[in-house]
């Protein structure tokens, strides 16, 4: 859970050094942090170990971070406007959650562990085709990446040890099968350029 935290965080750096998020999908973005809302719920309902219910939070806040930074760095009224939105939609679901959480605890556990399974399925893909359409990496912190697929190993191990849900199981092995196709990404592109420079 460190390092899902801590992911986030160096493309934070990245993003300060370069005073630009071009590189980084915002699809991706939000996706994360709608994934990571439902974990909070999904956590806490189902007492899930103490490690997920202490850094979820940190992870979200790491996530937050670069949701910021692309309000803040990019300039655009129409950018700004559109994350406004977005973010308050998100956060009025959000609240409309924990009031039905009092009532229906294992319902909605149940269906905040899912859509987190979903979103963490499918938040990825964005960055994976804007580097496609891109072919290009640049701009990606390769720590970002390196630290993501080795957090998703490492809870694949757990999950299965710990004998979690399968929400846990297959989010694991989500990460571990996105990880090695940024891997391929990564050793495509950067084989493309020293051949194009060649």
């Amino acid at each position: 859970m460190v390092l899902f935290c801590a992911a986030p965080l160096t493309q934070a750096v990245v993003h300060w050094r370069q005073r630009s998020t071009k590189a980084l999908s915002q699809w991706t973005v939000l996706l994360g942090i709608s994934g990571l809302g439902c974990s909070l719920l999904y956590d806490h309902l189902f007492c899930l170990p103490f490690a997920y219910r202490l850094l979820h939070p940190l992870i979200l806040f790491a996530w937050i971070v670069l949701a910021l930074q692309e309000f803040w760095y990019s300039g655009r009224t129409r950018v700004r406007t559109s994350l406004v939105w977005s973010y308050g939609f998100l956060l009025l679901i959000m609240i409309g959650a924990v009031f039905f959480a009092q009532r229906y605890p294992v319902e909605v556990g149940t269906g905040a562990g899912w859509l987190f399974t979903f979103f963490y399925t499918f938040f990825q893909i964005p960055q994976l085709i804007k580097n496609q359409q891109r072919r290009s990496v640049e701009g990606l912190s390769f720590w970002y990446i390196t630290l993501l697929g080795t957090a998703s190993c490492v809870e694949l191990f757990l999950s299965l040890w710990c004998l979690l849900p399968p929400q846990s199981f297959l989010n694991a092995l989500r990460g571990v099968v996105i990880y090695a196709i940024f891997v391929y990404q990564w050793l495509s592109f950067s084989v493309a350029v020293k051949e194009d420079r060649v």
